[in-house]
């Protein structure tokens, strides 16, 4: 089976994050082909109620988030940094506890706790921002 993701950005790097993302839940053998326009916005900010995601018993919540770390040039020196950022919020709805480093590349980490996910990106300054944050409720 062939799935293909359509990121609705121009980043590079948020695609790659959104390709790792529909793999890790992918059946095994199953082939990912993420796209991306050539012009249009570099980010685009959205919330959406997905149900029947792998791994969650319940409907999930998935949010595209771009003001964690403020976006533009700013940002934080690490992937874990901007990870923190995120639990530092305390949101009922996402794990606490038990965050591991399941990916990483140049541009991009994805961090996983349970059925949760926090997926980051590296931005043209260099610094980590919050690319996306997956829930199960």
């Amino acid at each position: 089976m062939k799935i293909i993701v359509v990121n609705v950005n121009t980043s590079a790097s948020m695609t790659e994050v959104i390709a790792a993302g529909a793999r890790r839940y992918a059946s095994p053998g199953t082939q990912i082909a993420a796209l991306r326009p050539s012009f249009g916005p570099v980010a685009v900010v959205a919330c959406l109620a997905v149900a029947g995601v792998s791994g969650c018993t319940q409907p999930t919540e998935t949010c595209a988030v771009a003001d964690y770390g403020g976006g533009g040039t700013s940002g934080y020196q690490t992937p874990q940094q901007a990870l923190q950022s995120v639990l530092a919020q305390h949101k009922p709805w996402l794990s606490e506890k038990g965050w591991k480093l399941t990916e990483r590349s140049a541009s991009a980490a994805a961090f996983v706790s349970g059925n949760d996910s926090v997926d980051v990106v590296k931005n043209k300054a260099g610094k980590w921002n919050v690319g996306g944050v997956t829930a199960c409720t």
